[in-house]
């Protein structure tokens, strides 16, 4: 009987220490801009609403341009954007009307989404 709680402790302390990847989703200009996170707000079936945090890995302030290539409405309008060093920014893609289709992927997303850096 002393076994198995010593068994059971070993086999979460097994897994504990097995955190699982994080896949990378999108770096930008040479990898110093990264796409930390894609977001979705959605209401089923009528349209979806997409962003991209993106953060600046690099140790200077960037200057970005953002250019989302799929057809949503309200995408953002192309213009330089500072980011510095270490910082973060949330920026609206656009919103989808689904209308039968279901929600764009984060790899999708990250298609549609091209920046460049100044």
């Amino acid at each position: 009987m002393h076994r198995r709680p010593a068994f059971a402790a070993l086999v979460l302390v097994a897994f504990a220490t097995v955190a699982p990847a994080r896949a990378q989703l999108a770096t930008y200009c040479g990898g110093v801009i990264q796409a930390e996170a894609f977001g979705r707000q959605v209401i089923p079936g009528v349209q979806a609403a997409y962003s991209v945090t993106l953060r600046n890995a690099g140790g200077q302030a960037r200057t970005l341009v953002l250019v989302v290539t799929a057809p949503f409405t309200d995408r953002p309008v192309p213009s330089p954007r500072s980011l510095a060093p270490g910082s973060r920014t949330t920026i609206g893609l656009g919103t989808q009307m689904l209308l039968g289709r279901s929600p764009l992927r984060d790899n999708e997303l990250a298609e549609t989404v091209r920046i460049t850096c100044q």
